[in-house]
């Protein structure tokens, strides 16, 4: 009776580990480490009802890695998928506590900023564009650089909607593309 309760036990913490890195799983690019689409879609939502009942700002960045596709066709999708987790890991080193990053999709990012008017998010986009762009990437015995583009957009200001929200940083994004890459557009 002992050994089948222990194995019982075991059994349930073995299941108890598996159901908690399923959760994980699903709430974590298994790449980057980042916070997944969905997590940010509902994140992003939540945030937004929460600066609307607390009258406070609340902005997002957007981050696209600029000719990502250049990576991948010079040296590999091996060495793609390590530009990725660098970034990835730059942008989550850099990011205030409070801050939300997360992997949008493909070769993009997103930072949710609770609380950072316009002005604040700008500021820490501009770090964080700054301190990828300094930092060297080694592919294939190459060092280069990497940069990205930035859209940034704020709560109430920009809109007072997810889909506005969203749009507006988006379209800022695409600016920031168009006026040169490796830059930050907000307004």
């Amino acid at each position: 009776p002992e050994a089948v309760a222990a194995d019982l036990i075991a059994e349930n913490i073995e299941n108890a580990h598996l159901a908690e890195r399923a959760e994980w799983l699903g709430r974590v690019d298994e790449l980057t480490g980042l916070y997944v689409h969905r997590y940010f879609q509902e994140t992003f939502q939540k945030e937004l009802a929460e600066a609307k009942t607390h009258h406070r700002p609340l902005s997002l960045i957007m981050a696209d890695i600029d000719h990502f596709k250049t990576y991948n066709d010079r040296y590999g999708h091996i060495a793609g998928d390590l530009v990725l987790k660098q970034v990835a890991h730059l942008l989550q080193e850099g990011a205030h506590p409070a801050e939300i990053c997360c992997r949008y999709g493909g070769e993009e990012f997103s930072i949710i900023l609770p609380g950072q008017t316009k002005r604040e998010a700008l500021h820490r986009a501009e770090t964080l564009r700054r301190g990828v762009e300094e930092q060297p990437f080694v592919l294939r015995r190459d060092t280069t650089h990497v940069t990205l583009s930035m859209g940034v957009a704020t709560f109430p200001g920009d809109g007072d909607s997810k889909e506005t929200l969203l749009r507006g940083v988006d379209t800022f994004l695409y600016r920031a593309k168009r006026e040169g890459r490796n830059r930050v557009c907000g307004g």
